[in-house]
């Protein structure tokens, strides 16, 4: 070790150790190598994409959206596309009411992220929809025709039912895309 004494204080005790620059290095090594290995490890974790999204109101989310509706999962299934080799979630809902478009009983929407065997890879913004959970959902057309949420996650709205009735900003949310539908009349 080193001691450096300091002109400005008046005694040698004031004389400060400073570690030599071995044992400097030797710590800067292992916080490199430890940080290595973290980058290491996550590079080979499940994949994850972020994302972001612009926060539309109500009206300009319902204009967006090629369809709204709110819908009860079904079933969900995962695979890969052929033209990209990414994975993909494939969510089937049955549709309990229509408020912007056309449906049939059943809707199967698209989106990024899922699970093959071993493999999982998840966009950030994609939907996670629960197994039975009840959704507000606002969807678009890809350009292969198939549905998929206009915003990701923030246009799958997960209904929160106690006691069979919705949290009064759910039910504001329901009672503002009614009224803005016509009370699901537009078949935009």
């Amino acid at each position: 070790y080193i001691f450096w004494y300091d002109r400005n204080k008046a005694s040698p005790r004031a004389a400060k150790r400073i570690p030599p620059v071995e044992s400097i290095m030797t710590t800067l090594s292992r916080h490199f190598i430890t940080s290595l290995a973290a980058c290491a490890l996550l590079m080979q974790s499940d994949r994850t994409l972020a994302s972001s999204i612009i926060a539309l109101s109500t009206a300009e989310h319902l204009a967006a959206s090629a369809a709204v509706f709110r819908g009860v999962v079904e079933g969900s299934n995962y695979f890969r596309d052929a033209r990209d080799e990414q994975i993909y979630t494939r969510t089937s809902l049955r549709v309990l009411e229509p408020m912007k478009g056309t449906f049939p009983s059943i809707v199967t929407v698209v989106h990024r992220g899922g699970a093959i065997g071993e493999e999982r890879d998840f966009a950030g913004n994609s939907p996670r929809f629960a197994p039975a959970g009840e959704y507000l959902v606002h969807v678009v057309r890809r350009p292969d025709g198939k549905l998929t949420a206009t915003q990701g996650g923030s246009s799958a709205v997960k209904l929160k039912r106690e006691s069979g009735h919705l949290p009064p900003e759910q039910a504001t949310l329901l009672s503002e895309i009614r009224a803005l539908t016509n009370s699901g009349q537009n078949t935009g």
